[in-house]
């Protein structure tokens, strides 16, 4: 298995991690998307439990990536990264440069229409 390292952070190339970015929403097939509006109603704790139920991989907030496209986005856009506390377990990080945020969501789109 390849990898590299961010920080104290081992990203396995051929594993997928969550990029979750302010104000972005990513389109799902529509029983996916009514499964997490379903979510959106319930209460605090429920809500959460729910919305883990359904992975990350079918949360319209974050998108998902190959190791080696994260390391392509860090290395060419040199964004900072901000992990998730349990990333070893969510594989979920976060970025907050405006910048970063429109490349990514540039990218994000030129990958679904080239699946």
């Amino acid at each position: 298995m390849s990898y590299e390292m961010i920080g104290k952070f081992r990203i396995e190339l051929d594993k997928t991690y969550y990029l979750s970015y302010a104000g972005g929403k990513r389109e799902l097939p529509q029983a996916q998307q009514r499964e997490w509006n379903k979510t959106l109603q319930l209460p605090g704790e429920l809500k959460l439990k729910e919305q883990y139920k359904i992975g990350l991989q079918n949360n319209p907030n974050v998108v998902p990536l190959r190791g080696v496209e994260l390391m392509q986005f860090v290395k060419e856009l040199k964004f900072i990264p901000f992990f998730d506390r349990n990333f070893d377990k969510t594989h979920l990080l976060q970025l907050t440069d405006l910048l970063v945020y429109e490349s990514i969501k540039a990218k994000s789109y030129e990958m679904a229409m080239n699946k």
